[in-house]
């Protein structure tokens, strides 16, 4: 505990100010009352009936309580240090000055999930959008997609999105809960889906309008700096086929999505791509 206190003016007693310093440069104050001037601290407080102050205790278990916390923290990076570095695959953020080694582990979960969250929502945008490039960067090559009557790798159920068709039909997918366990440089994500199918050739007849509901339940590997899915199964929970029904009123006073790159969305990221430095 840092030498040095600080008093503050108080209503009837002051306030001693005692100061722990923490792993990482953090401080935590802790306030013990202190008597007004003319009473020793272990004097109990005249005319109020409290108890005595012992301050000694006090800070004797604050010493206790860094010194317990400086050595789980000198332990932690003594086990990091003493792994070993060849073959390991190292995120880019690293403990850093003024940053505790639990501090930083909390970081790189938070990116870890953020990246494998938007991996999934990319997923969803390449399908709806016909981006068949898009929905193949977010496996690794080699990947298995166990999806129904389209099962395969990667490069084989994306083969078969480019030959499907093509026409102004509905595909879209709505992304829900998101679970998402890492484990060094594996995860395993639970994605909840929704996806409305209709009319995908345009003419009505390659399938009847459905509405799925189910799982995405991914693992994945983190290689080069990067998550990709290693292996996915498509879970259906269940499904509905619907009777075909006329659009909403006024629907057609808004703008429509495209399976091109005049769709909206892609205009406006492509715009934004074009604009960075």
């Amino acid at each position: 505990m840092r030498g040095g206190t600080s008093r503050r003016a108080g209503r009837g007693a002051s306030q001693r100010v005692l100061r722990l310093d923490l792993p990482g440069g953090l401080e935590s104050p802790a306030r013990a009352a202190v008597p007004p001037d003319g009473l020793g601290s272990d004097d109990a407080v005249r005319g109020g009936g409290r108890a005595p102050l012992h301050r000694g205790a006090a800070a004797a278990r604050h010493d206790d309580a860094h010194r317990a916390a400086s050595r789980r923290l000198h332990d932690r990076r003594r086990v990091q240090a003493s792994r070993p570095s060849a073959g390991r695959d190292h995120h880019p953020l690293e403990p850093v000055d003024g940053l505790t080694v639990t501090a930083a582990e909390d970081l790189r979960l938070l990116l870890d999930e953020r990246e494998i969250t938007r991996l999934v929502l990319r997923y969803a945008h390449g399908a709806d959008r016909g981006d068949v490039d898009m929905v193949e960067s977010c496996y690794h090559p080699g990947a298995y997609d166990d999806h129904g009557f389209a099962s395969g790798t990667v490069e084989e159920f994306t083969a078969r999105m480019r030959r499907g068709p093509s026409g102004p039909g509905v595909r879209h997918h709505l992304i829900g809960n998101v679970l998402i366990e890492v484990r060094d440089a594996a995860a395993v994500c639970e994605s909840y889906f929704l996806c409305y199918m209709e009319d995908l050739d345009g003419a009505g007849t390659v399938a009847p309008a459905g509405l799925f509901a189910g799982r995405y339940v991914d693992r994945l590997e983190r290689r080069d700096g990067g998550w990709r899915i290693l292996h996915r199964i498509c879970v259906l929970d269940w499904s509905r086929r619907s009777d075909e029904a006329p659009p909403a009123p006024r629907a057609d006073t808004f703008g429509h999505g495209r399976r091109d790159d005049r769709d909206p969305a892609a205009a406006a990221f492509r715009e934004l791509a074009a604009s960075r430095p």
